[in-house]
């Protein structure tokens, strides 16, 4: 490494660079994410108990940009020094992991919501509906809370907070085991890729097996619906990949700029995808996938305005909400 004298601001490459990506990744972030929650607020049918994890999901991902980035990681990376207290930073960025994290738990439910749906309609109301969903993430929001004040509570007392380093363009003092990390975020990944398969399965059967009355459309169903299982199988895997960068490949180059890339650039970026997902399989921003793509809107017949998982609209398998 180079002289530990040096000031690592926007005179040098890597935070010139660094700064670019972050804002420009800030920028798209929270304007696809924003979209999410303003027509959930402001749209009355999207009231289901889908979209309220879709709107939760994208809340999140906007507070990741500002707990983080906004306040934290562009500016420090342009001045080369730290603005906010160390306590205050370590809160910040402690904040927006446990935002990250709760969209990952988020993620398993969501897969186990569509299972349920598809498996035992009867019980989905009970399970899956919009007060249980509303319930479910009043409890990881709580979690995650308690999580973060105990967090503060033990660096506090140590004085072993979360800074973000200029030179190294990432945070530092997360005491974690990254292996660990890495298996938990395989071991989801696991679960949430089980449960979808189980439910693309169900769906796929369904179609086929309705194939003598209508062969075209249910093979353009298939499609459709084989379409939805890889992306979400894609946002799935996402968690893996992260910090599979973070805590594995970050090691294979010794340069700050590649540390920038497995352990900030990844994560933030990650954030931008899933509402960049969010938009794509929302039906009221249509237009949007129409001007990107210059497809016909032609109506989707798996989804229903989620950020990943939804049933096909097709008796007699239930449409969730």
């Amino acid at each position: 490494m180079n002289n530990s004298e040096e000031v690592y601001n926007f005179r040098t490459w890597p935070n010139t660079v660094a700064s670019i990506l972050m804002t420009i990744n800030v920028i798209f972030g929270i304007l696809l994410s924003s979209s999410i929650v303003f027509i959930y607020l402001v749209d009355h049918n999207e009231k289901t108990s889908f979209n309220l994890m879709c709107a939760m999901r994208a809340f999140n991902n906007i507070m990741v940009m500002i707990t983080s980035f906004v306040l934290v990681y562009i500016p420090t990376t342009i001045l080369g020094y730290n603005l906010l207290p160390a306590w205050l930073e370590s809160i910040l960025i402690c904040s927006s992991i446990n935002f990250y994290m709760y969209n990952e738990f988020q993620s398993i439910y969501i897969s186990i919501n569509r299972f349920i749906a598809i498996y035992f309609p009867h019980h989905y109301n009970k399970l899956c509906g919009y007060t249980a969903t509303a319930f479910i993430s009043t409890l990881l929001y709580a979690d995650r809370l308690r999580n973060i004040s105990i967090e503060t509570y033990l660096r506090t007392s140590k004085q072993q907070f979360i800074i973000y380093s200029s030179q190294y363009l990432m945070f530092s003092s997360m005491d974690v085991s990254g292996g660990g990390i890495v298996i938990m975020g395989a071991l989801m990944f696991g679960i949430a890729l089980f449960a979808n398969l189980m439910t693309f399965i169900r769906i796929s059967l369904f179609y086929l097996k309705s194939s003598m009355r209508d062969s075209r459309e249910s093979r353009g169903s298939v499609r459709k619906n084989m379409k939805l299982f890889f992306q979400t199988v894609i946002q799935d895997v996402l968690f893996f990949i992260d910090n599979l960068f973070t805590f594995i490949l970050l090691t294979l180059i010794e340069h700050r700029f590649w540390y920038f890339i497995c352990a900030t650039f990844v994560w933030q970026t990650m954030h931008v995808i899933d509402g960049f997902v969010m938009i794509m399989f929302n039906d009221r921003l249509s237009f949007l996938k129409i001007t990107l793509f210059a497809s016909s809107p032609t109506q989707l017949s798996v989804v229903e305005v989620s950020s990943q998982r939804s049933p096909a609209r097709r008796a007699p398998i239930v449409i969730v909400s």
